[in-house]
């Protein structure tokens, strides 16, 4: 899952929002975190291993189709976020902008937030990229900026018109999939 899934799937189990957010930004061992980080960066883990073991979302990228595949679970991590940003007023009581407005303050304002979601968080304020998400223009602005972190952009090339193609196949596989996936997220912090 990408930013915004992560995020509200922090809010859906009452965790740490920055520190899920901050999952992307950690590596290694969460030993040497702030206890502040830590059981967010877990939960943030557990989530993209469940993601990316599960045949719907596995089903999603190979739908795609892409040149090369190996890019395609980024892609459909975008395209999630965009489902969940297209649809929130089914997901949460704030409107998008509202609680956009208030991971970034938060964020910012968080004591042990990681040097790299620092350096990255005036942008995603100042361009509201959870908001823009609801859009595809802005799905494929993200696309675009992830592409440019590749050796060889060019991987992207076909992203937007098989995007644009399987749109409404992959928002049906995001709706059951994220289902599982929020009963999945409550369950981490009630199981272990």
């Amino acid at each position: 899952m990408n930013f915004l899934a992560h995020c509200h799937l922090a809010w859906h189990t009452n965790t740490d929002i920055t520190s899920n957010l901050a999952g992307d930004f950690v590596r290694g061992s969460i030993e040497s975190l702030p206890t502040s980080l830590q059981q967010g960066v877990l939960l943030h883990r557990q989530i993209d291993k469940f993601t990316d073991a599960h045949p719907l979302f596995k089903q999603a990228c190979n739908q795609l189709s892409l040149n090369n595949p190996r890019i395609a679970p980024i892609v459909i991590d975008l395209l999630f976020d965009h489902c969940l940003a297209k649809h929130w007023q089914h997901y949460h009581h704030q409107t998008l902008p509202q609680f956009s407005a208030q991971v970034y303050n938060n964020a910012l304002n968080h004591p042990d937030v990681p040097e790299r979601l620092a350096n990255i968080l005036p942008n995603m304020q100042r361009y509201d990229w959870f908001n823009s998400y609801r859009e595809m223009e802005g799905i494929l602005k993200a696309m675009n900026g992830v592409s440019r972190r590749f050796s060889k952009p060019n991987y992207f090339s076909d992203v937007a018109d098989k995007v644009m193609t399987h749109q409404s196949e992959i928002e049906g596989m995001f709706f059951e999939f994220y289902k599982e996936l929020m009963g999945f997220s409550l369950a981490c912090l009630t199981d272990g």
